[in-house]
Order: C-alpha cells, then sequence, then structure tokens
C-alpha cells in the first residue's frame, strides 16, 4: 500500500482521485461519481475516494474551505471551475459521504482497524460533512 495518512491528501488513491477530477470539469467529475455511485450497495476503496474528493471539490467552492495537499496545479484547477449549478450535486455527495463513514465502506472499515488514527480519519469526513449541510 502506498501514503497513507488520516489527511483527505494522505493516501496515493485519493490524489489519484483527484488527478481523475483534473482531466475534466467539476460538473463532469460530480456526475460521473455520483452516477456511478448510485449502483452501489457496498463502497469499495477506490470509489470511496472519489467521494471524498467530490466533497472536497464542493466544499471549496461552496465554502471556500481549503485542505492541505502539495499540488498546486490542484489549486489553480480549483480556482478555474465554475461554481455555477455545483449545488444540485450537493445532496448526492453528502448522501456518499454518509456511505463512506458507513459499514458499508471498505475505506472505514479499513480505517476502524486503526484504534489511534481512525477518529481523526473521521473527524475530517465529518467535518466536511458538517459544512456542506450548513
Amino acid at each position: 500500500m502506498g501514503a497513507w495518512g488520516t489527511g483527505i491528501f494522505e493516501d496515493d488513491t485519493a490524489l489519484d482521485a483527484m488527478e481523475e477530477a483534473m482531466d475534466s470539469t467539476v460538473q463532469d467529475f460530480l456526475q460521473q461519481v455520483l452516477m456511478t455511485a448510485d449502483d452501489e450497495e457496498y463502497l469499495e476503496y477506490d470509489r470511496a475516494h472519489q467521494i471524498i474528493i467530490a466533497g472536497v471539490i464542493l466544499d471549496y467552492l461552496l465554502n471556500g474551505t481549503v485542505y492541505e495537499q502539495n499540488d498546486e496545479t490542484f489549486a489553480q484547477w480549483l480556482d478555474q471551475q465554475s461554481r455555477d449549478s455545483v449545488d444540485q450535486f450537493k445532496p448526492a455527495v453528502l448522501a456518499g459521504l454518509k456511505v463512506v463513514l458507513s459499514d458499508q465502506s471498505e475505506l472505514n472499515e479499513l480505517w476502524q482497524e486503526n484504534s489511534m488514527e481512525y477518529p481523526n480519519w473521521r473527524a475530517n469526513v465529518e467535518g466536511m460533512i458538517a459544512r456542506l449541510e450548513d
């Protein structure tokens, strides 16, 4: 396994999802992530990270929340994205983030195995959910 830490961008798979997002527009990425998430009863590791990155994108565009990461290209990409019509994705992203924290998520199951760091990881996702629910 590659880099793995409690921060949103401290996982190689999250960085892969970030790169995937930058290959399209924010609307196209969100639509793709949320369309495929609708059909799933169990979130695989990669899919959970895509949903978290979708949350990061919305949290930035709607609330101005900046997450610690070392990729200036991502910050520039976010600044260039249209904020128009991203509100429509908020309910689905929130629902997806809640599944990420549930027993139907491989990522959540893996984090639960680390009782020391799990509360920190979970708090990061819960904070994102709280900001998006406001």
